[in-house]
């Protein structure tokens, strides 16, 4: 056997196995969210338990289940889900660049799946068969993605809980900008001096290097608008 034939089964087997894990993860779900609907209040084992488990994609937890069903579901034909939302889960910017590489996913009945993430809704609209809408991130759901990235498996110290509430709502809810701080004060010293720092240069310092991991990211959205909404976006910046 060629060794191309043995990467092309390598990959199949890998393919295999991904697509167990997610039989089985969509099953868990399904199972502990219907354990929720019939006990009002949850064992404490459980919820502690939800809370390092389910938060991989922090503010969307009721729509994993559904997503995990359109991709573990038996649909034979292709089936394309959108995933719309703030700047940070953006892989397509236009239908045209969908359609650029849409001729390289065949409907050939083999009950193929394809996830794409944009934040343009007619983007999603034109692709996708199913389409997911998530907004910006409210106050619990920031928090909750802050503790996952800054502290992981940890709980967030009593002591930095207010400077880190600061800098969560310094964040305005862009999940980008939680990922980039959180990911940053992971590897610094926790302390309230360290992390009080790390607010300051937020709030002053336009250059920041988590503020500009932000904008390198958050540009396309500016550069992607018509150019009569241009002076209007700059305008709106510096009020």
């Amino acid at each position: 056997m060629h060794q191309a034939d043995l990467r092309c089964l390598e990959y199949l087997r890998q393919i295999i196995e991904d697509m167990g894990a997610i039989i089985d993860k969509s099953n868990q779900l399904k199972e502990k969210q219907r354990f929720r609907e019939e006990h009002s209040t949850p064992p404490l084992t459980l919820s502690l338990t939800q809370t390092r488990e389910e938060t991989a994609m922090v503010g969307f937890g009721d729509e994993l289940i559904q997503l995990l069903d359109e991709l573990t579901g038996h649909r034979s034909n292709l089936h394309i889900i959108s995933i719309v939302g703030m700047g940070g889960m953006d892989d397509i910017l236009s239908v045209e660049a969908w359609n650029e590489v849409r001729c390289f996913f065949p409907d050939n009945g083999s009950g193929s799946r394809i996830v794409l993430t944009t934040r343009l809704s007619d983007v999603a609209n034109n692709c996708g068969s199913s389409c997911f809408l998530k907004n910006l991130l409210d106050e619990n759901e920031s928090w909750e993605l802050f503790c996952k990235k800054a502290f992981q498996n940890e709980d967030c110290p009593t002591e930095l809980e207010e400077i880190g509430r600061k800098i969560v709502k310094l964040c305005n809810g862009l999940a980008l900008s939680i990922v980039v701080i959180g990911g940053r004060l992971l590897k610094s010293s926790r302390t309230v001096e360290c992390w009080k720092s790390v607010a300051k240069d937020i709030e002053l310092s336009p250059n920041s290097k988590e503020k500009q991991e932000s904008f390198d990211v958050l540009f396309s959205s500016y550069d992607h608008l018509p150019p009569h909404l241009k002076p209007c976006f700059l305008y709106i910046g510096v009020l």
